[in-house]
């Protein structure tokens, strides 16, 4: 799959699972829920201008990657606790993969904290939304429920 087909798929399946925040009960599995909810609308902003469907706006291109900077920091923290909900999509192996599943976290946050200041036309931009659009699916590929 090309990587911005792969972003593209990111965001519908995160998209489709804000569905599923209804019914959560615990308060530790909403926080991760919309934290994941957070960076896929991010997403989706750097999407559709990598694609041509919205105009490139480089300021708008970098205040979502700097968002997603910011989610994909406080993603371990979030899944410190291996709470559970029977609305989760994580998969325990998080838990059992901790370290593994930190270290894609700060991948993630350091191709969004590098993609900031390359941002300056839609050119640049294409490039960054790959390299994040790979690390999320990478994770999604080995830590949540399809």
């Amino acid at each position: 799959m090309k990587p911005l087909h792969l972003a593209t798929a990111l965001i519908a399946l995160t998209a489709a699972a804000g569905f599923a925040h209804d019914g959560v009960q615990n308060p530790v599995v909403m926080a991760r829920m919309m934290n994941m909810s957070d960076m896929a609308e991010q997403m989706e902003v750097v999407v559709n201008m990598a694609r041509g469907q919205t105009d490139f706006d480089a300021e708008i291109a970098q205040a979502a990657m700097a968002q997603l900077a910011r989610d994909a920091a406080a993603t371990h923290e979030r899944f410190a606790e291996p709470a559970t909900d029977p609305k989760s999509e994580a998969l325990p192996t998080i838990w059992d993969n901790f370290a593994d599943f930190t270290e894609r976290a700060e991948a993630t946050q350091a191709s969004a904290e590098a993609a900031i200041s390359a941002i300056t036309s839609r050119e640049t931009l294409i490039p960054a939304v790959q390299a994040i659009g790979a690390t999320c699916g990478g994770c999604h590929d080995l830590y949540r429920e399809e």
